[in-house]
């Protein structure tokens, strides 16, 4: 809290947004995914599976349970949860906003599903 101006400072984890996020099936679909994505200049993609996935995915939907908006973020990451649960793979790729269309196109091509960009200001559900 600032005592000069008695507004309350709040600092968000923003470790979701700014990314692509999506499910894949097999390792060979995220290996060419990741391929296509470095010649379209997007180097930064995490890979969510197992215990570290699941604890990952669960901070993340912690995290945005606390905001004031956060239905689709929240609905989301529940979906990507059973995904890791069913021993499928989420991966999240960092993009710029510009980005972020032809990122999800070149995941939906590799034959991922529920792809999602967390923007800063809006979820674009692909």
């Amino acid at each position: 809290m600032n005592n000069n101006t008695e507004t309350i400072e709040q600092k968000l984890d923003r470790a979701l947004y700014g990314k692509v996020i999506g499910v894949v099936k097999y390792r060979y679909q995220l290996k060419a995914l990741c391929e296509s994505l470095a010649i379209l200049g997007v180097r930064e993609v995490e890979v969510l599976n197992g215990p570290n996935g699941t604890k990952r995915l669960e901070t993340w939907k912690e995290t945005v349970s606390q905001y004031f908006f956060g239905d689709m973020e929240g609905e989301m990451l529940q979906r990507y949860l059973a995904a890791v649960a069913n021993d499928l793979i989420v991966f999240a790729a960092v993009v710029v906003p510009e980005l972020a269309d032809k990122t999800a196109e070149i995941a939906k091509m590799q034959g991922a599903s529920e792809v999602v960009y967390f923007g800063n200001s809006a979820v674009t559900n692909y």
